[in-house]
């Protein structure tokens, strides 16, 4: 996403229409933009077996703000869904293909008590996601997962410790 301002300087918007390349090689790619993926800023990506799913938000130039769930079978047409939570000011950190299908991660703020939450979804079909809340007994307040990747058949997540911010590492062997 980006900036976008008008012919005299003014912000008009900061997302714009996303674009998809490909490449074969990782070295040249070729744009491959298709109409269905219009806006969209925090994105996440997942590649698996039903294909590619990627959520994100879309904002207009007042701040109002709607999620979103992008699908594709194939990465070069999209089907653009609202990205239904279960919670109304959750954040959804990173995405990786587990579980039932998709996994994510994120958490939500308590405004009056300034406590944090971790969350997790699961989704079987990448347009229905289930919300699960964190284990406080390890994600405790302020903790919690900020991005996985699997490593061969463990599934690890990387955040910040709540207690001093210091990195710290989850494995999960399903």
């Amino acid at each position: 996403y980006a900036d976008i301002y008008n012919e005299a300087g003014e912000w008009v918007n900061f997302t714009e229409d996303l674009a998809v390349f490909v490449s074969e090689d990782g070295i040249s790619w070729a744009n491959i933009s298709d109409p269905g993926l219009e806006g969209g800023a925090g994105l996440r990506v997942a590649l698996w077996a039903r294909g590619i799913t990627v959520t994100g938000t879309v904002c207009d130039e007042n701040w109002n703000c709607t999620r979103h769930v992008w699908n594709s079978q194939n990465g070069l047409t999209w089907t653009r869904s609202p990205l239904q939570l279960g919670i109304a000011e959750g954040a959804m950190f990173s995405m990786v293909a587990g579980g039932p299908g998709l996994i994510a991660s994120g958490s939500v703020q308590d405004e009056l008590s300034e406590t944090e939450t971790g969350l997790f979804w699961t989704s079987a079909d990448g347009l229905t996601w289930d919300l699960h809340e964190a284990d406080p007994t390890v994600f405790p307040e302020g903790g919690g997962i900020n991005d996985f990747a699997w490593f061969g058949n463990r599934l690890i997540g990387v955040g910040a410790s709540p207690v001093d911010h210091a990195p710290a590492v989850w494995i999960w062997t399903p």
